[in-house]
């Protein structure tokens, strides 16, 4: 099943992180000394699809698709997922993204969600697909997975100062500090194992 929830009620700045920025990509910064064990901060996801079948990007495609629809480009789901880093993978999506616009043109209904008014073009496609592919946290029930807004600009670290956690029941990712972590540090976590 797709779902979508909606955008964070908390800013990083309310949660006691900040935005900051390292290299080309947001990071998140906590603003307070963190001890060892405190909850950084939880949160809902955005957005969330399916990754049962064979092609899990049509879901993701639709749930973007279907928010554009309900709120409009400008609206915060869109907005928040425009606003994350596709990971300079986009181009890698263009095979995905010509293939579900070419079933579109076949009698499938890639921009149904879409008003008529709005044209889809494949470069959109890819980069919803890519932001996607870079951001997403995978929710273990059901299988799906998750956009966050500051979940996502968690940097990965060989030696991460944090650990992110999901509740099965609700898709809520929860951060908690692995070390004690001093104002100003970047937060980070890494990618392939949690220590949760």
């Amino acid at each position: 099943p797709s779902s979508l929830g909606p955008p964070p009620a908390a800013s990083a700045e309310e949660l006691g992180v900040r935005t900051g920025v390292g290299g080309a990509l947001e990071v998140l910064e906590t603003t307070t000394d963190l001890r060892k064990g405190d909850e950084v901060f939880a949160e809902m996801p955005f957005m969330a699809a399916s990754n049962q079948g064979h092609e899990p990007w049509k879901a993701r495609w639709e749930v973007y698709s279907s928010a554009v629809a309900s709120q409009g480009h400008h609206g915060p789901a869109p907005s928040a997922l425009r606003g994350l880093s596709d990971g300079g993978v986009s181009r890698r999506s263009l095979a995905r993204a010509q293939g579900l616009m070419a079933r579109a043109s076949e009698g499938g209904s890639v921009d149904s969600a879409h008003t008529h008014a709005e044209a889809v073009d494949v470069e959109e496609v890819a980069t919803v697909l890519a932001c996607w592919d870079s951001n997403a946290m995978q929710m273990p029930v059901p299988r799906a997975s998750g956009l966050y807004t500051h979940h996502s600009k968690l940097q990965h670290s060989c030696d991460p100062n944090c650990a992110a956690g999901v509740m099965f029941s609700t898709g809520e990712v929860l951060v908690r500090a692995l070390r004690d972590v001093r104002k100003g540090q970047q937060l980070t976590r890494n990618y392939e194992t949690e220590q949760f």
